[in-house]
């Protein structure tokens, strides 16, 4: 869980360089994003946060196939969970859908 302190509330965009696992992104106590599968990037809406403080919580669940075949001739152990990168969170950035030129 990580707080972020705002201002004025702007859509913000998380991203999660490495993931070992799927992910449930909530702002606030509120699921706004889940991810299973590369690439981990989430918009967060400006009208999920509020001004002031926001508590940022990113949960991660290992794959079933931990419980199921770890052990097993299958596999040894359980693989790995979790975030093994730092999370990177910005503005989100609206860019035009099309440029024409004239």
């Amino acid at each position: 869980m990580r707080r972020i302190e705002l201002d004025t509330p702007v859509s913000l965009e998380l991203t999660l360089p490495a993931v070992a696992g799927a992910v449930t992104v909530s702002v606030n106590g509120v699921r706004v994003a889940e991810r299973a599968w590369a690439p981990y990037r989430v918009t967060i809406p400006a009208d999920a946060l509020r001004p002031g403080g926001n508590e940022l919580r990113v949960r991660v669940a290992p794959s079933a196939a931990n419980r199921y075949y770890a052990g097993t001739g299958l596999r040894a152990e359980p693989e790995p969970c979790g975030l093994l990168a730092p999370p990177l969170l910005r503005h989100a950035l609206k860019t035009p859908a099309s440029i024409t030129e004239r």
